[in-house]
């Protein structure tokens, strides 16, 4: 890790305050995206000193301070969809530094599918307390279109990922439709911590005005997430077709998809001439409340942020019932539930009245904000992070 140390604010280190420490695949940057990782980073800053050791991709510093959080990013080899995962060749080394430089109290690592991981067993050796962050178990209950792909993760979870959480000190789950699927894997020691959100800022948000200029009065539509399969990104592009031309003067359809895959983005723009196509946005969530409808036709999900945002800021949300999503919202009552499949969607889209609209999106919000109350999440990690023996 190649870090300018100089730089470092010596005042993270001086707080008499506990360090924790972040390991995750990604975090928030314009090709690639954790934010379960972002958003626990976001809030635990407000209690704690918060480093974050992930990948570093081509958009990327090494280093950064991002609203005081400490970001440290790893040179790594990645390998893009389906199996979109990074090697880092360094890993166990780049663990040790972030050790020998700040001495974190706790660990928190999200995801155990990713090689960033395995970091758990290194920190497990050293007697570390650590906790691991799931929003799914893969090949169980988030399946890949790609055969080969899922019966590897599936074998995964149920050899190395089993051992990993077990040998952790708490499994972190981010929603309750993992309690079961935790218990069958023989997971001893595990918690439900919704993935903290500040649903009192979203629901200030504005709509982002070029998209309201763009729309021009019509009924918007929009994807939002990367160009990968297992986003169901071709669904929604098929159905934005098919609504085009049976009503070609009454929807306005955008997506927003990262800088990911630049060149997919590219492809896509000149097929479908219609869709106003967007790269990184860091105002992803006006674009959300700019719209009108927010599609995610989804194959798997772990807890979607975009789902949650769009119930925040008021936009009604069609997604097929992945993940999390029916364990918080009931069909046609805060969102509305599709299939992968583009008639069936198109079918929903058209009998959708405005008075429906309406009484989904303001019970979604309802929801939400008991769900989601970022006081009560932080009291949940404070509790696991102080009272929790190593």
């Amino acid at each position: 890790m190649n870090s300018n140390k100089d730089s470092f604010d010596q005042t993270f280190l001086s707080k008499k305050r506990l360090t924790i420490c972040i390991i995750s695949p990604n975090f928030k940057e314009p090709s690639a995206w954790m934010i379960s990782a972002y958003k626990t980073a976001m809030l635990l800053k407000e209690k704690y000193n918060v480093v974050v050791l992930t990948t570093q991709t081509k958009d990327s510093k090494e280093f950064e301070i991002i609203d005081g959080v400490k970001i440290h990013r790893m040179p790594c080899h990645y390998f893009s969809d389906p199996i979109n995962m990074a090697y880092v060749p360094r890993l166990f080394k780049n663990c040790k530094e972030i050790i020998e430089k700040y001495d974190p109290d706790v660990f928190i690592v999200n995801k155990y599918l990713f090689h960033t991981s395995l970091c758990a067993f290194y920190l497990k050796k050293l007697d570390k307390k650590v906790f691991l962050q799931t929003d799914t178990f893969i090949g169980m209950i988030w399946f890949h279109p790609n055969w080969i792909v899922n019966f590897l993760t599936k074998t995964y979870t149920k050899t190395i990922g089993k051992i990993m959480f077990n040998k952790v000190d708490k499994v972190i789950l981010l929603h309750d439709g993992l309690i079961e699927h935790a218990k069958k894997l023989g997971i001893k020691r595990f918690e439900v911590i919704y993935t903290p959100q500040d649903i009192g800022e979203m629901i200030k948000t504005t709509p982002a005005k070029d998209i309201i200029n763009l729309k021009k009065g019509k009924i918007s539509i929009t994807y939002i997430g990367r160009l990968d399969k297992i986003k169901g990104y071709e669904i929604a592009f098929e159905v934005f077709e098919k609504l085009e031309k049976k009503y070609p003067r009454k929807y306005f359809f955008f997506a927003v998809v990262g800088d990911k895959y630049p060149e997919l983005r590219e492809k896509f723009a000149k097929k479908y001439p219609f869709i106003k196509f967007f790269g990184y946005r860091k105002d992803a969530i006006n674009c959300i409340k700019a719209a009108d409808i927010v599609m995610q036709p989804s194959y798997a999900e772990g807890l979607h942020n975009v789902i949650v945002e769009a119930m925040a800021v008021g936009t009604l949300v069609l997604s097929t019932p992945t993940g999390a999503l029916p364990y918080f919202a009931k069909n046609m009552k805060e969102a509305v539930f599709i299939e992968i499949n583009s008639d069936d969607i198109v079918e929903k889209v058209e009998k959708l009245t405005e008075k429906q609209r309406k009484a989904i999106t303001t019970n979604a919000l309802k929801t939400v904000k008991i769900k989601f109350d970022k006081k009560k999440i932080l009291e949940s990690y404070v509790d696991l992070i102080e009272k929790s023996d190593k």
